[in-house]
């Protein structure tokens, strides 16, 4: 299995060639090390009670706890089962019973 170093290192070596023969490998390696990057980010998440948080006012009503991730970013985890990104507050986020598919679009959201 590579490192993120030596994925970003191909990468780089990749992309000084400038050959239209590189792009394949190009796009292969940039969505290997963006899938490594998120799957860090997932692993770092620790279920916290809502009382960990600073700003109470901005979860939902059916909020029972929060999954901190580094960054500070976290998902509500609500009464109903369902899994809650949204950071600022108000309208409706991203809503799901799969938290994967939470935790993606997070990421997804945090790195645009």
């Amino acid at each position: 299995m590579e490192t993120k170093d030596n994925i970003r290192k191909r990468l780089m070596d990749l992309k000084l060639q400038n050959g239209e023969d590189n792009k394949n490998e190009i796009q292969k390696l940039q969505q290997a090390l963006d899938m490594k990057a998120l799957k860090e980010f997932i692993n770092s998440g620790q279920i916290q009670k809502v009382q960990s948080l600073s700003d109470l006012t901005l979860l939902h009503d059916l909020t029972t706890d929060v999954i901190i991730y580094e960054g500070g970013h976290y998902v509500e985890m609500l009464k109903n089962g369902k899994f809650l990104y949204r950071p600022s507050g108000i309208g409706q986020g991203k809503r799901s019973l799969s938290l994967w598919l939470v935790e993606e679009y997070m990421f997804k959201d945090i790195n645009k």
